[in-house]
């Protein structure tokens, strides 16, 4: 008797996730990945053992990579590759940032932690940057930018309930990511007091 292992949904998704970054990108599976995402995020809010399953997972250093990489698409059957609006980037960054709103402040998942999620955005892109990026890819939902990808192209129903949906989760996500900046501000003003402290005492 052969034993085939089982594994979790989130564990095939992010398994695919890291599949697809490595060996495909075609527009077709980037739409897949976009969907795959958005269900995760659909689950996280709330639901602790989900983000322990996505963080814990051995694919989710993929996330960390997809964060920081720009999107290149194959098309016209390979002659030609273009730059896609960086939609997979967005959402992970939305992905990453539900996770660490909704985490423990004591969480260390599979080596993820609050910190070091937002290590990631600071050294991987910088605050700014993760902001515009993540405030950038309503454009492509609303069709703002006169280019509408991803897979709610061809239903406006779902472009609106999409909209929705993205725009209060970046809300969640880049309030979060400020009181973090906050507290790690304060920290090291805090280490900086406690040093000027104690030249003092040494004179």
């Amino acid at each position: 008797i052969i034993t085939i292992p089982t594994k979790s949904l989130v564990e095939c998704i992010m398994s695919y996730l890291e599949n697809t970054n490595t060996n495909n990108n075609n527009a077709s599976s980037k739409d897949v990945t976009i969907a795959l995402m958005r269900l995760l995020m659909e689950w996280i809010p709330n639901t602790h053992q989900v983000i322990s399953a996505i963080l814990s997972s051995p694919s989710s250093v993929t996330l960390g990579l997809l964060l920081q990489n720009k999107t290149n698409v194959v098309v016209n059957g390979g002659n030609k590759t273009i730059q896609q609006p960086p939609i997979t980037q967005a959402m992970t960054g939305v992905l990453l940032g539900l996770c660490m709103e909704y985490m423990k402040s004591d969480d260390d998942l599979g080596g993820w932690s609050i910190s070091s999620i937002m290590n990631l955005i600071n050294v991987g892109l910088g605050i700014g940057k993760f902001t515009q990026l993540l405030e950038g890819v309503k454009g492509y939902i609303q069709n703002d930018s006169g280019r509408i990808v991803g897979p709610w192209t061809t239903c406006p129903m779902e472009r609106m309930v999409m909209m929705n949906w993205y725009t209060t989760s970046v809300n969640i996500v880049r309030k979060k990511a400020v009181q973090e900046l906050s507290l790690s501000n304060s920290d090291n003003n805090n280490d900086d007091d406690d040093d000027d402290v104690g030249d003092d005492d040494d004179d």
